[in-house]
């Protein structure tokens, strides 16, 4: 996935759900845990003698700030507490 432009190049994650696969630096993600890679490069991953199940997330940077608190994600820190008041008079979402 390489690019000349940083801004563009996908942030990338490897959710491990079971077992280790072993990454291309003979490096390995534990069962129930995450790696982050760097902007640069492919990721190559290599089954164990178990195998290996995961799931490599890849996305473009969306050049905006990100605000996480528990599972509510948002741009601001005023945007996160709204979300909250609302989740607890119970108007966050409206079928």
């Amino acid at each position: 996935m390489p690019s000349s432009d940083s801004s563009r190049r996908p942030n990338r994650r490897l959710v491990c759900q079971r077992v280790r696969p072993v990454l291309e630096a003979h490096d390995s993600v534990p069962a129930h845990s995450a790696a982050v890679f760097t902007t640069e490069g492919d990721v190559q991953v290599k089954a164990g003698a178990q195998g290996a199940r995961f799931i490599l997330l890849a996305g473009k940077p969306i050049g905006e700030p990100v605000v996480q608190y528990g599972p509510f994600v948002m741009n601001t820190r005023e945007e996160i507490e709204q979300a909250i008041r609302d989740y607890q008079d119970g108007t966050l979402a409206t079928a």
